[in-house]
Formats: structure tokens, C-alpha cells, sequence
């Protein structure tokens, strides 16, 4: 991803879209970003400005973690990014948990969302890698507790019924639904970045009701929608 004081190029043209160019492959020690190249996003027209919410999902994992960045614009959703950070099996497994934190942090920083959304861990059988799991999400949780942005823990049925309207759907209904949601051409992948995404469509959902929310600390946290141009 680029640096956050980088920001957008220009264009002339008032039809064009602007694009933030990412580095591909951003190397965090040994372990790197799949991502696009580019994120479009829509021209702001004049005068067309509406209250706006972005929400970053996060499917957390210490193998593979991943990202799914949307914007709720009144009723409309709104696809922003996508990508997965992968972590390198030969890496100690404490570097691999900086690498998420540095992942989540350059994540927030350079996006900037009002709202993190983040999956529970789940049952698994095998108990160390529920453990590396569990560490895993300790530090996204640090990393978001330093930027002061409320969070959303959602259970793997609360996203399929959210998504789907049906608690035991599977992946390929979870992301087709996800594709169709945010109105995209293709599924998004890779699934932890799809996961990701659907993470953030149903946390969208969840946010309605300030009950949902974790706050850090004693410190009473607000939603802070902000005016962003509206997309289209």
C-alpha cells in the first residue's frame, strides 16, 4: 500500500475516476500485501455530498489475515479495498504477529475508518492453532485500541445470517452474496479478503446499534459519520 501522505493523483478529466496506486507485493519484513494495483475511486460531484461511514473488516489469522474496506453512503454500500496480508511459515512465529500488527496499523492509517469489524475466533480442534489464533487477534485488537476506533466482534453465524439471511451458508454462497452486495464484476478474492468484506457488510448492519460496539478503555466512544462525497 502507499504511504498515507501520498494521497490520490489528479486527473483532468471530471468523468474519470481517481486512483490510488498501491506497491504491489509492500514488504513488511519477509511477509507481503496481495493487492490490486489500483483503487478506483469515484470523482466527487458538486453539490452531492451525503453522511458517510467506513468500515474496515478484518477475517484475523496469523497464517493469512484478511482486509475488506467498504463505505456506507445512506442505504448504498460501497466496495473500497481489498487484500490479504500472508505471513511466511519459516518466519518466527512472534515476527509473524508484528507483521499483522504492522498490517493492521498501515491499514488504519492509510484508510482511516470509523468502524473496525473483526470475526470471533471459532472452535477448533486443534487447540494450538486456536491459541495462535487467539494471539493473532490480540494484536489487531492492540493495534486498533492505539487508533481509538470502536469495534465490532461478530460470530461466523451472525456474518453468514447477515450476509445471507441464513446462519449454515457456505463460502460460495457467503461470496456470491458479497460480489452482488457491493456490486462487483468478480468474487473477490482471495476467500480471506472475501471473508473479509462480508465482515465489513454485516459490522455496516451491526453499527445501527451502538450496543454492538466495544469501547476501549472507560472512555465513551462515538460513531463519528463524517461528509464524504457520495459515489456515482
Amino acid at each position: 500500500m502507499t504511504s498515507p501522505a501520498s494521497g490520490p493523483p489528479t486527473t483532468t478529466s471530471a468523468t474519470e475516476p481517481l486512483t490510488v496506486p498501491f506497491e504491489r507485493n509492500l514488504r513488511l519484513g519477509d511477509g507481503f500485501f496481495n493487492t490490486k494495483n489500483t483503487v478506483s475511486v469515484p470523482r466527487p460531484h458538486k453539490n452531492r455530498y451525503t453522511l458517510c461511514m467506513r468500515i474496515l473488516g478484518i477475517d484475523p489469522g496469523f497464517d493469512r489475515t484478511g482486509f475488506g474496506i467498504i463505505e456506507t453512503h445512506g442505504a448504498k454500500l460501497t466496495w473500497i479495498y481489498h487484500g490479504c496480508l500472508q505471513t511466511k511459515s519459516s518466519s518466527d512465529f512472534s515476527f509473524r504477529l508484528q507483521q499483522v500488527r504492522d498490517a493492521v496499523e498501515k491499514t488504519i492509517a492509510h484508510f482511516k475508518p470509523d468502524i473496525v469489524s473483526i470475526e470471533q475466533l471459532f472452535f477448533q480442534t486443534n487447540v494450538k492453532t486456536a491459541i495462535k489464533v487467539g494471539m493473532a487477534r490480540g494484536v489487531i485488537f492492540l493495534a486498533i485500541a492505539d487508533a481509538g476506533i470502536p469495534t465490532i466482534e461478530l460470530t461466523p453465524n451472525q456474518v453468514k445470517q447477515g450476509i445471507t439471511g441464513w446462519g449454515k451458508a457456505d463460502k460460495k454462497q457467503i461470496q456470491e452474496m458479497v460480489r452482488v452486495t457491493l456490486g462487483l464484476e468478480t468474487i473477490p478474492k482471495p476467500d480471506d479478503a472475501a471473508d473479509a468484506l462480508a465482515i465489513a457488510i454485516v459490522g455496516s448492519f451491526a453499527a445501527k446499534h451502538p450496543k454492538t460496539l466495544r469501547v476501549q478503555g472507560k472512555k465513551r466512544v462515538e460513531i463519528q459519520t463524517s461528509l464524504r462525497p457520495r459515489s456515482g
